[in-house]
């Protein structure tokens, strides 16, 4: 079994015994009995890495988009495993959602615009926007 402290966990308020039970995909939803062995499903493929990815729809609201990025990457415990896609509608004069980030990284105690390359931009012209839905 993986290390507990790598495992999705889920709290049983009910049982005192063994309050939490630890979620690991080798051992969920398998038919248990023998005669039930070929309704087993094949083991699942897991990977190494637990990555995480963010996607996010930003229509000219680039002050809090640039702070959700902050937030995102501030707040992680392990930061180098988030990426974040944005599909950022502005118009011409308007900054960038990763601008406005890397201002808000510069100014904190990063001093720099960290996990800059963890974020992915599909910019596109606010004008043709066909709303938030259809952007993702």
């Amino acid at each position: 079994m993986p290390d507990k402290d790598k495992l999705q966990r889920i709290h049983q308020n009910w049982n005192k015994t063994v309050p939490w039970a630890y979620l690991d995909p080798v051992h969920q939803n398998i038919p248990l009995a023998a005669r039930d062995a070929h309704l087993r499903p094949p083991p699942p493929r897991i990977s190494k890495g637990h990555d995480i990815f963010i996607g996010i729809s930003n229509y000219r609201d680039i002050r809090r988009c640039g702070f959700t990025l902050f937030t995102a990457f501030s707040r992680a415990k392990h930061p180098e495993r988030v990426t974040i896609g944005v599909v950022d509608q502005t118009q011409d004069d308007d900054t960038t959602c990763l601008d406005e980030y890397c201002k808000l990284a510069e100014a904190s105690d990063w001093n720099e615009c960290k996990f800059k390359s963890q974020v992915r931009i599909d910019a596109r012209d606010s004008r043709a926007s066909k709303g938030p839905t259809l952007a993702r």
